[in-house]
């Protein structure tokens, strides 16, 4: 009996984890379709997009050449928010986790994923 109790409590935590998981999806889903990205890479071939001017609004003055964008603007904007929001939270995964409703462990991949990306972007 007490160990058909702790398996139905272990299937319960696993559902309540896989819920907290696809609403916060669904948080980010909402974000996404919420703002307008920057393009990063060219429509025809996918190479990556440089910047070529940059515009005043106030005065109209224009700024040409061949800029490579910051390698923050080439993440997701799921990944830009997670960034803002680890800086938010202090750099405290801990407390990103509760914020998230996710583990520690998967805050912590998540992070990883992004240090990933970020070091593939360097090379």
């Amino acid at each position: 009996m007490y160990y058909k109790i702790n398996k139905i409590k272990l299937y319960i935590n696993f559902i309540q984890i896989l819920f907290d998981y696809f609403k916060n999806r669904l948080y980010f889903c909402r974000i996404i379709n919420s703002t307008t990205m920057l393009p990063t890479s060219c429509p025809s071939c996918h190479a990556q997009l440089k910047v070529k001017s940059l515009t005043c609004e106030s005065c109209s003055t224009e700024v040409t050449g061949s800029y490579d964008l910051p390698v923050l603007a080439l993440l997701s904007d799921s990944d830009q928010q997670f960034i803002l929001r680890f800086v938010k939270n202090s750099g405290s995964l801990k407390e990103m986790a509760a914020e998230l409703k996710l583990s520690y462990p998967t805050v912590r991949n998540m992070l990883n994923e992004i240090i990933s990306k970020i070091e593939a972007y360097e090379k």
